[in-house]
């Protein structure tokens, strides 16, 4: 089919946006016959749509309704010509009629979901990434610089417990973990005695119930970067003990050598994303959108002091580059990047941070 020599963009291409805690933007060709619009899905962004049905267009939500294909392929040969449908519609596919409307969905939800899908090679992918064990020897070093005997830890976005599973024969240790298969994972690497100082939670409001208050708690990796940092220190302020600690890591917007490396290679607006503190999922790391944050965010909540905060990759960058894995295998680099994320001035610009918030006000 040619266009029309007069042809306008936007009458053959709309750009459509899918929910938190995905934000995919694409730019998708459509039928209007109003009030609906009709696309067809293809790709990663199909399987955003099944699972939360609904986009955003020019500020304006629509519900996605799951209609008949052939329908719609009917309308789009119509519109764009045979040759369009033969070219781009050869694999999976899911036609959608759109209407102006919003739908309720719990986010959390989404994300444990998410990690449902991915999380059976966790550790293994770990063990296999010696920059991420790198990162991890760092936060577990921290977490032991303030642990003591029979401290009660509570691990959020506990995973597999990578670093607070080694305190098992002297604390008692709670973990707050969304995703089922987590859960089922975390009880089945411990012995029958050590169950017993294992208590597994999914929710923070589980944990408000059940009225426990926690010396130490730790969180590190992931967390941070799917979840609400206000919403999370309070919940952390209510759960620490007086003068306890919360150890968090997270993603910083300001990590000089991943955002270098970015403009290098020309993805101006992944670097764009980060500095600005939210990551879509098309530029993530990860499968759902992610949040980054500065050190400035941590300085100033009202009841929790700022400790100490150290730097994570540093010089060395971070795992998601191919260089990043040549240069952790060298412990010298290992040390260097350490040693300087050590310097507060430094650690404002490493890609990772570790903080350590102190709770300095007593709750009556």
């Amino acid at each position: 089919m040619k266009l029309p020599t007069s042809w306008k963009e936007s009458d053959y291409k709309i750009s459509i946006t899918t929910p938190y805690p995905f934000l995919r933007t694409v730019i998708v060709n459509f039928v209007s016959e109003k009030p609906k619009l009709y696309i067809i899905a293809t790709g990663e962004w199909r399987k955003d749509l099944e699972t939360i049905p609904m986009v955003k267009i020019d500020g304006v939500n629509f519900v996605a309704e799951r209609i008949e294909e052939e329908f719609v392929i009917d309308l789009f040969r119509k519109k764009y010509g045979q040759a369009h449908i033969e070219k781009y519609f050869d694999g999976s596919l899911a036609a959608y009629a759109l209407t102006h409307g919003t739908i309720k969905y719990d986010p959390d939800e989404v994300i444990s979901g998410a990690f449902d899908e991915s999380s059976e090679m966790y550790e293994e992918t770990i063990h296999e990434d010696f920059t991420q064990l790198h990162m991890r020897a760092i936060s577990s070093e921290t977490l032991r610089r303030y642990y003591f005997d029979g401290a009660e830890i509570l691990d959020i976005g506990a995973g597999v417990m990578f670093e607070t599973r080694q305190f098992i024969s002297t604390s008692r240790i709670s973990a707050l973990e969304s995703s089922p298969y987590f859960r089922e994972l975390i009880l089945k690497q411990f012995n029958d005695e050590e169950l017993k100082k294992v208590d597994v939670y999914s929710s923070f409001n589980e944990l408000t119930v059940s009225d426990q208050k926690f010396d130490i708690i730790f969180s590190t990796f992931g967390y941070l970067e799917l979840n609400n940092l206000e919403r999370t220190l309070e919940n952390v302020k209510d759960l620490l003990k007086f003068q306890g600690f919360f150890i968090g890591g997270f993603w910083n917007s300001k990590g000089l050598i991943d955002n270098l490396f970015s403009l290098i290679q020309g993805n101006k607006d992944y670097t764009s994303c980060k500095m600005k503190g939210l990551v879509p999922v098309g530029h993530s790391r990860y499968n759902l959108a992610a949040i980054t944050h500065s050190i400035g965010e941590f300085e100033h909540v009202a009841g929790i002091k700022l400790q100490e905060a150290s730097g994570i990759c540093t010089i060395i960058p971070p795992y998601n580059y191919r260089l990043s894995q040549k240069l952790s295998r060298i412990k010298a680099f290992r040390k260097l990047d350490r040693f300087l994320g050590r310097f507060r001035f430094l650690a404002n610009y490493s890609d990772f941070i570790v903080v350590v918030l102190k709770k300095t006000e007593q709750i009556s």
